[in-house]
């Protein structure tokens, strides 16, 4: 009888255990993703994202980087190479999304008996900020 309680235990906590080293692998990707555009700010987003699959820590995989916003945006560079919208002083902000399916060990929610626990696809959004240098 307590076998049961006990494997269910056991698999819940190594979701969470995977779920809470993704999250932590996410915050510290996002912050050296920010640290990279507050030092090169005339780097456009897609640049950025690139930057940020480049550092991905192990475990980590860098197709699951579903999206990268910056504020101010920069979609693309100007005649001298530069982009327009980024001014030095000003902050900017990274946010990252990552999706965690290729780490789940249920393929949906949790069902037992009528207890439904809804398992997340994709971390919530990690957002850093930093001064332009």
């Amino acid at each position: 009888m307590t076998v049961p309680v006990f494997l269910f235990t056991v698999i819940v906590s190594c979701q969470i255990a995977l779920f809470l080293g993704q999250q932590f692998n996410i915050m510290q990707v996002t912050r050296e993703t920010v640290r990279w555009l507050a030092i090169d700010p005339h780097t456009t987003d897609a640049d950025a994202l690139a930057h940020a699959r480049s550092i991905a820590r192990p475990g980590m995989l860098t197709t699951s980087f579903t999206g990268i916003t910056t504020s101010p945006a920069c979609a693309g560079l100007d005649g001298t190479g530069r982009c327009s919208s980024r001014i030095d002083a000003d902050e900017l902000s990274v946010r990252l999304t990552y999706d965690i399916g290729h780490l789940l060990l249920t393929s949906g929610d949790i069902v037992v008996g009528s207890l439904r626990i809804g398992v997340p696809r994709t971390l919530p959004p990690y957002t850093a900020w930093a001064p332009i240098e």
